[in-house]
């Protein structure tokens, strides 16, 4: 406000300044300014009713229609002729119409403001639009139905537009999402100033919403291929609404990793690449390896490193380690068991993740690579037990027969056995190589036990190994 003592003066001065504060797009000012002259001098409005309804349209240009039901209901107050007081509470239950906020509340508002109009002026100038605007309402708030809308008004095509929009919302309101995306062409005639009574922005922003809401019916369900496949025809608004959406966002991210889309990877790291959540960080290497950018998920493991949040690098720890080993580089390898030496508690709380069997058979080789055979040993013995707890015995016969060569070191010739008849088992599709070495080991352990049956047995099983390739194993059981 200007510094004077003359009110007038100064609220004359304030309402040009409402002005240009809109005009350069200061909308903070502006609601600041209006706030303060109605408080201080609302007369100014009120006892100038051309002035007034001027103002009231600048304020619900502005959004700022709550100042413009305060003129108004000042207005009202103070008018005595039957012509302005219906004027006043046409113009107000149009601004209530405007004020719609998803509920009912400010229809009602204007509902009862419309039927005001009929009862106290029944040949007054805003009876038929009144009347309209009541069936408006009506249809809104669900007794009657688009389609008598239509039937009733078919000379205006704001009320065919508003009862297809409702029609839509309808059908929104039914879970009818894949049809309404199916049918989008039917509603994208529906102008923005109709959209914007019905508070959205644009059609644009209500399909946003449906496909919102669609790819979240697919993330309940875990169906996330067919939300893949709905996130192909969306729009960058939709990806944002989702990754805004605290309540989807993570199993989102996790439905982008089972099934990849390189579109949404791209808007979430232009996103959050400047971000300092290491949470979003380690979904962003994650993604980025499930697309096969190995380099970029290198990056954002050094990012997520870089937050150096323990509980976020516990759980990025074996992410690492596949990006690491995907790098295919000794160098980038020794890096990481490096790093896998620093923090053994980050081992010890990933083995219940199934990637820890990769692990563990890597980090054995890197150990015995290192000659620290007790680790190394200590480290196989857990590859075993964890194949085992996960029926996934990837790396068969190998560690059974590492296995069996300590146990055959340390004389524990019974449990050598045992674990060699076990990959026999559980090994499924036994390369012809890999049955050679483990028949010629037990062959060679039933002769110091004197199973001499047993080890009769497994010189026939492994002669009558075919296929084998340059295998020593095999040479020796064809020359016994």
């Amino acid at each position: 406000m200007v510094d004077t003592t003359d009110v007038l003066v100064a609220t004359i001065v304030a309402d040009e300044l409402f002005d240009i504060y809109i005009l350069d797009g200061q909308k903070d000012k502006a609601y600041e300014l209006i706030s303060k002259v109605l408080d201080k001098n609302i007369d100014y409005y009120s006892d100038d009713s051309f002035v007034a309804l001027k103002k009231v349209d600048k304020l619900v240009d502005a959004n700022m229609p709550e100042f413009a039901v305060e003129i108004l209901k000042e207005l009202l107050n103070r008018a005595t002729k039957a012509e302005f007081i219906e004027e006043f509470k046409f113009k107000l239950a149009n601004v209530y119409m405007n004020m719609y906020d998803g509920t009912n509340y400010y229809l009602f508002k204007a509902k009862e403001l419309y039927k005001d109009i009929l009862s106290e002026y029944p040949t007054g100038l805003y009876v038929q639009e009144s009347k309209m605007y009541i069936d408006e309402i009506l249809m809104r708030e669900g007794n009657i139905s688009p389609n008598l809308i239509v039937s009733k008004y078919p000379n205006s095509e704001a009320m065919k537009q508003k009862a297809l929009l409702q029609e839509l919302l309808n059908f929104k309101k039914e879970k009818k999402y894949e049809f309404l995306l199916k049918s989008k062409r039917v509603y994208s005639k529906i102008a923005n100033t109709i959209t914007q009574r019905f508070s959205y922005e644009n059609i644009g922003v209500l399909f946003d919403e449906i496909n919102v809401l669609l790819i979240k019916d697919y993330l309940k369900k875990d169906q996330c291929f067919l939300m893949n496949k709905a996130l192909k025809t969306t729009r960058k608004e939709t990806l944002e609404l989702l990754i805004e959406d605290k309540e989807v966002k993570y199993k989102f991210f996790e439905c982008l990793i089972e099934v990849p889309y390189e579109r949404a990877y791209e808007l979430l790291k232009e996103t959050f690449n400047t971000s300092r959540d290491a949470t979003l960080y380690l979904y962003l290497e994650r993604m980025a390896y499930a697309l096969g950018l190995v380099d970029e998920a290198l990056d954002f493991s050094s990012k997520v490193e870089m937050i150096n949040n323990k509980e976020i690098l516990e759980k990025e720890f074996l992410y690492r380690f596949l990006v690491y080993s995907a790098k295919n580089d000794t160098i980038a390898m020794e890096k990481f068991f490096y790093y896998a030496t620093r923090f053994p508690e980050f081992i010890k709380n990933n083995e219940d993740n199934p990637i820890i069997i990769d692990f563990y058979y890597q980090y054995y080789l890197y150990l015995i690579g290192k000659d620290k055979q007790d680790e190394a040993e200590k480290i196989l013995d857990k590859l075993y037990n964890k194949q085992k707890e996960f029926k996934a015995y990837i790396y068969s016969p190998f560690v059974d027969i590492e296995l069996a060569m300590l146990e055959k070191r340390k004389n524990n010739i019974t449990k050598a056995i045992e674990y060699l008849t076990d990959s026999i088992k559980n090994t499924r599709n036994m390369k012809p190589n890999d049955q050679a070495r483990v028949y010629y080991e037990l062959i060679r352990l039933y002769d110091d036990e004197g199973l001499s049956d047993l080890k009769n047995e497994f010189i026939t099983r492994c002669k009558d190994i075919k296929n084998a390739q340059e295998s020593l194993y095999k040479d020796m059981c064809d020359k016994m």
